[in-house]
């Protein structure tokens, strides 16, 4: 059988996430060469680069949670 990476191409993500009413979606990846970035990006989301760094892994963390607790989300 195909293999999932062969068949989930990151542009049906970005089609399919767009079209899911207040979805965002935020990314945590070493590499965005499976375009993490462009389907955060898309959907109104982020990407945040992964990191041995914990402090700058709260930091986005923290991000995301004042974004998705706003009143204006």
């Amino acid at each position: 059988p195909p293999s999932l990476s062969s068949t989930l191409k990151p542009e049906v993500i970005v089609d399919m996430a767009v079209a899911t009413p207040n979805l965002k979606i935020y990314t945590f990846s070493k590499t965005t060469t499976w375009k993490w970035d462009e389907i955060a990006i898309a959907t109104g989301g982020k990407f945040f680069p992964l990191t041995s760094n914990s402090t700058e892994m709260y930091s986005g963390l923290i991000e995301i949670l004042d974004d998705i607790c706003s009143p204006a989300n």
